[in-house]
C-alpha cells in the first residue's frame, strides 16, 4: 500500500513538473527595444514603428515574440543607462539598443555608455543587438526621424540578427573545451597506468620455452 502511495505522489510531481516545463516553453520570446524618438515612433502610427513591424516578421517565421517599445524622445545614452532597471523587466531575453543622435558629449563618452549598457544587460544574461546605423535621406522625413518605409527597412535588417540569437545557442570557447578535455584525459592516465601495472603483476610468469624479444 505505501509503495503505491509513493508511486502516486512521485507520478503527480512528475506530471506537475512536466506541465510547468510546458508552460515555460510556451512563454513568448520577450524583447525590449530601447532608444530615442526613432524607436518611440515619432509622427508615425504605433503599428508602423520598427518594433511592431519586427514582431510581425518574427511571428511570420514561427517565433512567438513580444517586443516592448521602450523608446523615449530626446533620450541620450546616459539616460538609457540610468533607466535600464526600470525599462528592462525580468524575463527579457533580447534588447535592441538604438543609441540615437541626442548625446551632447564626446564620441568617446557615447561609446563608453553603449559598452556600459551592454555590460549591464549581459550580466543579467540578456543578449544585446545595437542598431546604430544612419539611414539615407529618403528614409528620414525631416533629416532625423525615420519614415514608415525607414522603419520597415530597419525591421527587415534586424530580423536575421534576432533570428541568429534565437536559433543558435552561444558556443563554448574552443580553448575552454580543449582545456577541460585535456584535464579529464590526464586525470584518467594514472588510473590507466595503475590498472596496467596491476594486470602485469597478476599475470603468470612466461614459459621458459618462450622466445625472448630484445627491449626497445
Amino acid at each position: 500500500m505505501w509503495y503505491n502511495k509513493v508511486v502516486a505522489i512521485l507520478s503527480g510531481s512528475a506530471a506537475a513538473w512536466m506541465l510547468s516545463a510546458a508552460v515555460v516553453n510556451a512563454a513568448p520570446l520577450r524583447i525590449v527595444a530601447v532608444g530615442t524618438s526613432n524607436t518611440y515612433g515619432w509622427m508615425i502610427a504605433n503599428q508602423s514603428g520598427y518594433p511592431a513591424v519586427l514582431q510581425k516578421l518574427l511571428k511570420a517565421k514561427g517565433i512567438d515574440a513580444e517586443i516592448a517599445n521602450a523608446g523615449i524622445p530626446n533620450d541620450t545614452t546616459s539616460g538609457m543607462l540610468g533607466r535600464l532597471d526600470t525599462s528592462i523587466p525580468q524575463g527579457t531575453s533580447i534588447v535592441i539598443l538604438e543609441p540615437g543622435p541626442n548625446d551632447h558629449g564626446t564620441k568617446e563618452q557615447r561609446a563608453a555608455n553603449i559598452e556600459a549598457i551592454k555590460h549591464r544587460l549581459q550580466v543579467r544574461s540578456i543578449r544585446v543587438i545595437v542598431y546604430d546605423q544612419k539611414l539615407a535621406e529618403q528614409y528620414r522625413w525631416d533629416g532625423v526621424h525615420f519614415t514608415v518605409a525607414g522603419h520597415a527597412l530597419i525591421a527587415q535588417s534586424l530580423l536575421p540578427r534576432v533570428m541568429a540569437l534565437v536559433v543558435h545557442k552561444p558556443a563554448v570557447e574552443p580553448a575552454t573545451t580543449t582545456g577541460q578535455s585535456q584535464t579529464a584525459e590526464t586525470a584518467h592516465q594514472p588510473a590507466a597506468a595503475a590498472s596496467s601495472a596491476n594486470h602485469a603483476a597478476a599475470a603468470p610468469p612466461p614459459s621458459q620455452t618462450a622466445t625472448a624479444h630484445p627491449s626497445n
